[in-house]
């Protein structure tokens, strides 16, 4: 059975707020920080992280708990484009570092490195979307 934990790193994080990540926030529960290894990148207007299990770099986000997993799931995937096919993004478990240790969470993922995208060296989409225009538009537009 899938995790009923999501690790998001992006537009639906705690203190971004949006009509998607209100109704996100509604039908979930925060459990706090977490991170993974791999990195995030700039996709133009949003953010996609790889997962890398050996890289040295960790994305950062945070960890949430689905209140009601099958139905909020069906409407992220249509949010974040899946199943359509060229999508971007896929949903997979992996292990995210927490306080508590390792925590088996689903979360959005690309689907390959993007060849033509910066990657945001922090890590972090808290410290990067607050000072991008296009990021701000787009979370503002959601």
């Amino acid at each position: 059975m899938p995790s009923d934990l999501l690790f998001v790193y992006g537009t639906l994080m705690q203190g971004i707020t949006s009509p998607i990540a209100d109704r996100f926030h509604r039908e979930s529960r925060f459990l706090g920080e977490g991170r993974l290894p791999g990195r995030l990148f700039d996709l133009g207007s949003y953010p996609g992280a790889t997962y890398e299990p050996d890289s040295p770099r960790r994305v950062f986000g945070h960890v949430f708990q689905l209140l009601t997993p099958a139905p909020t799931l069906a409407w992220l995937d249509a949010y974040e484009g899946l199943p359509h096919p060229g999508c971007e993004y896929l949903r997979r478990e992996v292990p995210v570092q927490t306080a508590e240790g390792l925590l088996p969470c689903q979360a959005y993922l690309l689907r390959l490195p993007p060849d033509d995208f910066p990657e945001i060296p922090s890590g972090d989409y808290r410290t990067f979307w607050p000072s991008n225009p296009r990021h701000r538009r787009f979370i503002n537009s959601l």
